[in-house]
């Protein structure tokens, strides 16, 4: 599972040792093969179906929240039906924002939002806004970089349990 992540990632940095290390654990230059292509094809049909705006049938909302989260890389699907905290199919629509978009709440954990936000951000993002949090009151941040109080309540309890998490 390394080497098809190596290739699926960082294919360029794949050495003679990694190709090695793969035969000493008893495979044979096939299954090598097997393993490279099975990666490479995989990401071929992700970006394909990633730049298409594809999205997958709504027989995937049957899963259980935990295979759907696995599932849920890359674009975000059924976004007006998942929950991003639990990946439940709990969400009830609330209300709609002066922008047109919609907010919802979902029931099994009790946290809402907007259905598809304006702005995405990257854990390192988050990282650097929540450094203001404590610093400039939560106004400032939301006027600042557009982050309602309550969003950044919750990537300080998400931060403060994967800290917790690494002890």
């Amino acid at each position: 599972m390394g080497f098809a992540e190596k290739v699926s990632l960082h294919a360029h940095t794949i050495q003679k040792e990694d190709v090695e290390h793969l035969r000493r654990l008893g495979l044979s230059d096939e299954e090598i093969l097997d393993v490279t292509l099975a990666s490479s094809v995989r990401n071929l049909y992700s970006r394909v179906v990633d730049a298409m705006g594809a999205e997958p049938d709504d027989k995937y909302l049957d899963l259980e929240p935990h295979v759907r989260q696995a599932m849920q890389k890359g674009r975000p699907f059924a976004e007006d039906k998942i929950c991003p905290h639990c990946y439940g199919t709990h969400i009830a629509k609330k209300f709609r924002t002066e922008d047109g978009r919609e907010e919802y709440f979902c029931e099994y954990c009790n946290i809402g939002g907007l259905v598809k936000p304006k702005n995405k951000y990257s854990e390192a993002q988050k990282l650097q806004i929540l450094e203001h949090y404590e610093r400039y009151s939560p106004q400032k941040i939301k006027e600042t970089f557009g982050v309602s109080p309550a969003t950044l309540a919750r990537w300080e309890k998400a931060k403060s349990k994967h800290v917790r998490n690494k002890k």
